[in-house]
């Protein structure tokens, strides 16, 4: 049986002044059938207020992605207000008014939403109990907000992620909130962290996966210090995606400006034209390894006798037997740990560990009960 995971700030209320008109946001056409990478879905979670070493020291889910999947060590926060930093991820400037994420989202054709744990209506932009708009930034941009209907359909509980990954309807960039308490705020790092483990873990499981990246980090440092540019000091960043640089850790000094240029070239999207030149902000292309993938096929069998419908399962990589009891995944190189169940999970397989390194692999299972 495949062990389980391991068990995984905020400023006052920013107002917003600007009496630059918007354009009516347009209504979400169908997905554009290509994109620049393999990359499909854009996800990103935001929690609060912690540096990188607590999270490091505190939060053994995290530090299981960033082992697992790619890191970046020299990343950091902007200004310590909440809102100014989610702001900041998200459109590249703190106004109401300047064309954010989901708006070119929308030109590409391509679909977004936002889950905001806890809000109590969608587009909600009241705070209430543990929902905090300083948290939600969709609710303060204009292009958002000037059609109440566009979003409602937009900004939404998080309820509704579980509905859309279930449905296999994930849009193609989704942003992610947790509550004041699952986010750290109002706790601490292991508190988000058994959080974030029990949210994301499913989804790592999920199909879905095998086309996108979760990016998962922290609005500011609670300590400080740094450069003047990136005032709030260091916070955790993980890049977590079958594409990732597996086992890597970056250097390069990246910021929320660097979240902000990474979505944009991963969903083919154009400019904010707000602190994502991708010159001085370049995308953080380090962290991902596009190159080829290879097959990795085998048998489950109970008793010596093949299993149809088996699930065969790993760090985000699930497939199912077929009537013959075979199956196959296709991964790039890297070290993986995979186990397989029965169908009902009343059985599995004993964990095994194989290498995939420029060819394909054979990894049969034997299932006891």
């Amino acid at each position: 049986m495949l062990a389980s995971l391991l068990m995984a700030g905020g400023g006052l209320l920013y107002f917003l002044h600007s009496t630059r008109p918007m354009e009516a946001p347009p209504v979400d056409p169908a997905p554009l059938p290509s994109l620049p990478t393999p990359i499909r879905h854009v996800v990103t979670i935001f929690l609060e207020n912690e540096p990188s070493v607590a999270t490091v020291l505190d939060g053994p889910f995290e530090r299981h992605l960033a082992t697992q999947f790619a890191s970046a060590s020299n990343y950091h926060g902007l200004t310590g207000n909440s809102i100014v930093d989610y702001l900041d991820a998200t459109s590249g400037a703190d106004s109401a008014a300047v064309l954010p994420v989901p708006g070119l989202v929308d030109r590409a054709g391509e679909t977004w939403a936002a889950y905001m744990e806890s809000m109590p209506t969608p587009c909600d932009n009241r705070s209430s109990g543990v929902y905090s708009v300083a948290h939600d930034p969709f609710v303060d941009y204009r292009y958002v907000t000037n059609s109440p209907s566009y979003c409602a359909a937009h900004v939404l509980n998080l309820d509704a992620w579980n509905a859309s990954v279930a449905a296999g309807t994930l849009p193609n960039y989704a942003w992610i909130t947790p509550n004041m308490d699952d986010d750290g705020h109002n706790t601490s790092v292991a508190f988000a962290d058994h959080w974030l483990a029990g949210f994301l873990s499913p989804f790592l499981n999920s199909s879905l996966f095998s086309t996108s990246v979760v990016f998962v980090t922290y609005d500011s440092n609670a300590s400080g210090g740094g450069a003047p540019k990136l005032g709030n000091g260091l916070v955790y960043f993980v890049a977590v995606s079958p594409y990732a640089s597996r086992g890597f850790s970056s250097a390069v000094e990246y910021s929320h400006y660097n979240l902000l240029t990474t979505t944009e070239w991963l969903l083919g999207l154009g400019h904010t034209n707000h602190n994502d030149n991708w010159t001085a902000e370049p995308p953080m292309t380090d962290l991902f390894d596009f190159a080829a993938t290879y097959p990795v096929r085998g048998t489950v069998s109970h008793d010596g006798d093949p299993v149809a419908g088996a699930i065969v399962r790993g760090d985000g990589y699930t497939a199912t037997t077929a009537s013959n009891g075979t199956y196959e995944l296709t991964l790039s190189n890297g070290t993986y740990t995979i186990a397989a169940f029965n169908s009902e999970d009343a059985c599995g397989s004993d964990l095994q560990e194989f290498t995939v390194s420029n060819s394909s692999a054979t990894v049969n299972f034997e299932l006891s009960c």
